[in-house]
């Protein structure tokens, strides 16, 4: 009885949430190996998972569960502060984790102390919407894994979250405009990147997570649309798992003209100019960009379809 009344006191209430904090709580300030986006989803998803633990300790320990959700909110909050003072991202994605697994783990001690199946169904779906984001990324790793040698298709699911801002650029996962569909492949009939570059900097995306050895192709091929009238100068990067810097590994320029263009890059060429001789087994991103150009005045709108390698 004294253990019970302690912990329904506000220091008992203080003690137990510095002890989850410490022991649990604060490896989550720091990275998990890896450098995949998936890692890092699981990751962030992993603030659920410790807040559902959290509350359901507190709820067995008879504490009141405002009191619970309270205290965690709070403590969740101080996370995200504490991060920010050490210079790390301070989300609030994260908080809204930590307050989902809170309330699932509130609910799930109570559907457990009544025995009812019924009230559990509501946290395990609760749960389950704070994981949908890494399934999706795993699942769309599956599908690049089945279409390989096709790098990136963009009607695979999950792709949006495999893809990154590169200086400014706008994108939209969309399907071609009805006056290029004549000219794509089958395979790019259905869903393409657009991409809209202003004029200024280096505007573009990094598509990041790819199958890593290209070794016994010959080229990375593309389909890009100019929506535009003017002719502009297109801009392709490669990176590897290795790089450290802030620098590309190696990066080529290609004219394209209104409509349809193809491009092709000879992996040959790519391995003859690369600091990293083992660049062609370690790739880590492509980052396709809009040069930048005095006769560039406003912004240029691209279609992008199916990435691969070719034979």
């Amino acid at each position: 009885m004294q253990a019970l009344r302690f912990s329904n006191h506000p220091i008992g209430i203080g003690i137990s949430l510095a002890v989850f904090a410490l022991g649990i709580g604060l490896p989550l300030m720091w990275d998990l190996p890896g450098h995949w986006r998936l890692i890092g989803a699981l990751q962030n998803s992993g603030h659920a998972v410790l807040f559902f633990a959290m509350a359901w300790c507190l709820a067995w320990r008879n504490i009141h569960a405002y009191a619970v959700l309270i205290g965690l909110c709070v403590l969740g909050v101080g996370i995200e502060g504490v991060q920010y003072f050490i210079g790390k991202d301070c989300d609030i994605h994260d908080v809204l984790l930590d307050n989902l697994g809170a309330v699932s783990g509130v609910l799930a001690f109570k559907a457990y102390a009544r025995r009812t199946l019924n009230l559990a169904i509501v946290p395990l779906g609760l749960m389950a919407v704070a994981f949908y984001i890494p399934c999706f990324i795993a699942l769309c790793y599956l599908q690049q894994w089945r279409n390989f040698p096709t790098l990136v298709t963009f009607d695979e699911v999950g792709r949006n979250y495999l893809i990154d801002h590169h200086e400014g650029s706008e994108y939209a996962l969309t399907t071609l405009p009805g006056e290029f569909t004549q000219q794509a492949a089958p395979a790019n009939r259905t869903q393409v990147l657009k991409l809209r570059c202003p004029a200024q900097n280096w505007p573009g995306v990094a598509l990041i997570d790819l199958a890593p050895n290209w070794l016994g192709f010959n080229f990375l091929q593309m389909d890009v649309w100019l929506a535009d009238k003017t002719p502009i100068q297109l801009g392709l990067a490669l990176r590897g798992l290795h790089n450290q810097s802030d620098h590309h590994d190696v990066s080529q320029h290609f004219p394209l003209q209104p409509g349809y263009n193809r491009v092709r890059w000879p992996l040959k060429d790519i391995a003859g100019a690369a600091t990293d001789a083992n660049l062609l087994t370690s790739i880590d991103k492509i980052i396709i960009f809009c040069m930048p150009e005095h006769t560039r005045m406003g912004d240029s709108e691209l279609y992008l379809g199916a990435i691969k390698l070719l034979d």
